[in-house]
């Protein structure tokens, strides 16, 4: 079989909570993120992006279940993550939004086994 591999375009995504909370922020951009604590995956490309930052507090998890209840929970103002993971059904049900979808494109390659 063919080896298979896929570049796509991951997007960086920021999310806020609902304007219902009481802890909502308006974000329109990178530079709104100064101030705020941001969650992300460990080791991601957000990680290595946000760590040279210094003006926001960045908290690092290691499952995006986390990420998602640090949000939820009021733990993290933003989180930082791939567009796709926090869908529109996922949006709706836990009543969050984007805030923005940022500038930079991420490479992600999808490789098999020769035998798949």
């Amino acid at each position: 079989m063919k080896k298979v591999a896929i570049a796509l375009l991951s997007v960086w995504v920021l999310f806020s909570c609902s304007p219902d909370e009481e802890k909502y922020v308006e974000i329109n951009s990178e530079a709104d993120l100064s101030g705020l604590s941001v969650a992300t995956i460990a080791g991601s490309i957000y990680d290595l992006e946000l760590s040279e930052r210094e003006d926001i507090s960045l908290q690092l998890y290691n499952a995006t279940s986390d990420v998602l209840q640090a949000l939820l929970n009021g733990i993290a103002d933003v989180a930082v993550h791939d567009e796709v993971i926090f869908n529109a059904q996922i949006r709706r049900e836990y009543g969050i939004k984007i805030a923005f979808t940022g500038d930079q494109d991420f490479p992600t390659a999808f490789m098999f086994r020769k035998a798949d």
